[in-house]
């Protein structure tokens, strides 16, 4: 469809709160399935501090309806909840000196190093992933290069958003309800008085940060104020018109977009779903929401170059439905945005068996052992026969999630001084006897949730839409009943999810995808923590260990926006080609500040 003009843009100052109580977000979820609502039964459950972990439905419908899409979809495998899956065991990752080798293993590695070869070795999410492809289409030498995982279910793209959120790639501090400053005084005020009743979820305007005394460390403290100061640094440089760390991830973003735009014509496989233009809208709920939008969007528009469009009414009753414009304010176009491909780890696997790089799985990196200034060797266990393998490397690049903890190990054991005692006591996510600064985790919940086609002549297509710190999807549809993966964050310093964001979540989502658009909410599938790191800057960091061993860690928020860009800095800092001209690639001015180097640190502790 044509774009409206500037003069037809749909603006609503007083939309309808559709959602008065619990009992009327009830009734909307029990219109097709009189169980819909069953994990809203289960939200409410409990104590209003208690965190909520998986669900997954029950109803035998829904596991048949289920099932039917993992027939016409395989690579929805990886989003399965239905597989029973081993509890995931995050072993600590440890650091250690060359000589913890016997005499027999130091002669494997010293062996392998004397022949000159090069073994480049990436793990974790979806950076290295694109760090592996990108090294492999231009690897001129014919080095082995390796791509090792030990779980596909595991991997982050299966858990976080696949929206890719150009205008919203930034550090969660960049506004103002996620800073240390905004977030304490809502602890204060909800562990005093708590809140009267679930119902106050129900405003789109809810205060989506949950933060509860009892999963509060010291260092959480710390890092919260320290969140605060990076705000107001950042809010100055803006002010001044300087370009600040938030326009930098931003960058990042747009630039990733371009390399995984690059991957595709390059490969032949496309890792993106098909973009249309429209097809990747923000909603905006109230007046302050719209007004603060259409601010930043005329800033993104002259200082980043990312353009935006303002929808008719028109447009968004195609997308959603004439109702839908009751309950918003106003909706935005961002044609840059997308939605990465579903099944994303088995695409990487057909790329790494056309291009030439080996996809390991069910291995796990236990061990990296450094000798001087470079990491030398890795060991290896099969999660499966627990067989463990000594594998020389020449380069090795790491991103394995906020919940694996890194220790150094010098030669007489393991290093713990008296201060990370304490601080190991204090903190839930990275170790902090780790070679990487301090982070606390943050969840959100992630669904995925059924919609019936109810009406095939309005339900047309499925937009990729964000509502604030929210995200939806279509993962997966046929002619009858459409997949939709619904991912937010929100709380701070615990593994689980509250039930004030779940129900928050998925009531701004029915707010707009209603029976008057064709579909009609049947069953929440599954819900389950989807845990990020983060720090004081929020930024993502990349740690520098040795010469060529790099670990990347801490990203809360962009989901997978920057995946491709994140990947080109890492295979910078490891000294290796990627093959990317001038257009694709972020400065390095526009991420030194995300570097860590811990070299120095390496050493010293390892001589120790």
């Amino acid at each position: 469809m044509s774009l409206s003009s500037s003069k037809d843009r749909f603006y609503n100052p007083k939309p309808d709160a559709v959602f008065e109580s619990l009992a009327s977000l009830i009734a909307a979820m029990q219109v097709e399935n009189k169980e819909g609502a069953d994990f809203i039964q289960f939200l409410s459950s409990g104590d209003i501090k208690e965190g909520k972990a998986f669900w997954r439905s029950q109803h035998k419908k829904t596991f048949q309806i289920y099932q039917q899409f993992l027939q016409q979809q395989p690579e929805l495998k990886t989003e399965n909840p239905y597989q029973f899956l081993e509890p995931k065991k995050h072993e600590p990752v440890i650091i250690s000196d060359f000589d913890c080798l016997s005499d027999a293993e130091k002669k494997v590695v010293n062996t392998f190093h004397d022949t000159q070869k090069k073994r480049i070795v990436f793990s974790g999410g979806p950076a290295p992933k694109i760090a592996a492809v990108l090294s492999s289409l231009n690897n001129k030498e014919g080095w082995d290069i390796r791509f090792i995982i030990d779980s596909a279910c595991g991997s982050n793209e299966s858990s976080s958003a696949s929206y890719l959120h150009i205008n919203h790639a930034n550090a969660l501090n960049s506004e103002l309800e996620n800073t240390g400053f905004w977030i304490l005084p809502v602890l204060i005020k909800r562990n005093i008085f708590g809140e009267k009743n679930i119902d106050v979820a129900l405003s789109a305007t809810y205060k989506k940060v949950d933060l509860w005394l009892k999963n509060v460390t010291v260092p959480d403290m710390l890092l919260f104020i320290s969140n605060t100061v990076h705000a107001l640094n950042q809010r100055a440089k803006l002010l001044l018109g300087i370009k600040n760390e938030h326009d930098k991830s931003r960058l990042a973003s747009f630039k990733s977009s371009k390399i995984l735009a690059f991957i595709e014509t390059t490969t032949k496989i496309k890792l993106t779903l098909k973009s249309q233009i429209n097809r990747a809208l923000v909603i905006n709920f109230d007046k302050d929401d719209h007004e603060h939008s259409d601010k930043e969007n005329q800033y993104l528009s002259i200082n980043l170059g990312l353009k935006s469009h303002q929808l008719s009414k028109e447009e968004i009753a195609h997308f959603y439905s004439e109702k839908a414009c009751e309950s918003l304010s106003s909706v935005v176009s961002f044609a840059d945005n997308g939605c990465v491909s579903h099944g994303f780890d088995g695409l990487i696997e057909k790329i790494a068996s056309n291009i030439g790089f080996t996809y390991q799985k069910n291995k796990q990196i236990t061990e990296v052992c450094i000798k001087g200034d470079k990491a030398v060797a890795i060991w290896l266990t099969d999660t499966i026969t627990l067989e463990k393998e000594l594998l020389p490397i020449t380069s090795l690049g790491l991103s394995l999630g906020p919940k694996v903890k890194y220790r150094y190990k010098h030669s007489q054991g393991i290093k713990t001084p008296l201060i990370n005692k304490y601080y190991n006591l204090c903190t839930q996510g990275v170790d902090a006897t780790a070679p990487i600064g301090y982070q606390t985790l943050a969840t959100g919940i992630s669904c995925q949730i059924l919609f019936k086609i109810t009406d095939p002549k309005k339900f047309t297509e499925f937009p990729f839409t964000s509502l604030k710190q929210t995200h939806f999807v279509e993962i997966a549809s046929n002619d009858d009943f459409v997949l939709v993966k619904l991912t937010g964050g929100g709380n701070i310093g615990t593994k689980y999810y509250s039930r004030s964001y779940g129900i928050n979540a998925l009531a701004n989502m029915l707010r707009v995808i209603t029976p008057e658009s064709g579909l009609t909410f049947y069953d929440v599938v599954s819900a389950w923590p989807c845990s990020r790191g983060t720090n004081a800057s929020n930024n993502g960091q990349l740690v520098r260990l040795s010469d060529n061993f790099v670990i990347r860690f801490a990203e809360g928020g962009t989901g997978m926006s920057k995946m491709a860009s994140n990947a080109q800095i890492m295979l910078d800092m490891l000294g290796l080609d990627h093959g990317l001209d001038d257009a694709l690639l972020t400065k390095k001015d526009d991420y030194a500040h995300t570097i860590i180097d811990h070299r120095k640190k390496t050493k010293k502790v390892l001589a120790q």
